[in-house]
């Protein structure tokens, strides 16, 4: 089991440099044919109780639709909703964060993260705790490089400084 785990992140990792290198970028509405597959994997599910997301038209904020859809590439088996008994989608960095702990798989801060990891942002792009994250691809001294989608409505690699933006890790 081990072995696969290993794969899986490894393939996340290889899926996400290749995504972020690409600079897919959103329309002004954060929806676009560049990164559909991002959000179509939510629309079913939030047009439910909002039949405008239905609209690929429509966008949001897709960080984390970003890593959702890599995730599920590189052949984690995530459910679209991580809590079947209540409202909100792994389209939500806040249900990355509490699928995390109820799992056991949330890393605080002093964690060394390995390629593969999930990242979670306090404060990065918005005056908002969990505001954001990404991929680790390369874990350094005082940074680590990541993947990351919706950073100005892009996909890109970031070099992002060991800091007290860092909410923690996902180790999936």
């Amino acid at each position: 089991m081990v072995a696969l785990a290993d794969l899986r992140k490894k393939k996340l990792a290889q899926f996400a440099k290749e995504e972020g290198l690409l600079n897919l970028k959103g329309d002004i509405n954060k929806a676009g044919h560049e990164i559909e597959k991002f959000l179509a994997p939510f629309r079913k599910e939030l047009g439910k109780s909002n039949p405008r997301f239905l609209d690929p038209t429509f966008g949001a904020d897709w960080c984390a639709a970003f890593v959702y859809y890599l995730a599920v590439k590189a052949g984690y088996d995530l459910d679209i909703k991580p809590f079947q008994n209540r409202r909100g989608t792994f389209g939500l960095v806040g249900m990355w964060f509490e699928w995390s702990i109820n799992e056991g798989k949330f890393k605080d801060i002093l964690y060394e993260p390995e390629p593969g990891d999930l990242i979670l942002y306090d404060r990065l792009v918005s005056d908002s705790e969990l505001d954001h994250m990404g991929i680790v691809l390369e874990n350094k001294d005082k940074h680590c490089i990541t993947a990351e989608g919706n950073v100005n409505n892009m996909t890109g690699i970031f070099r992002r400084a060991k800091n007290y933006q860092i909410k923690g890790y996902i180790r999936l």
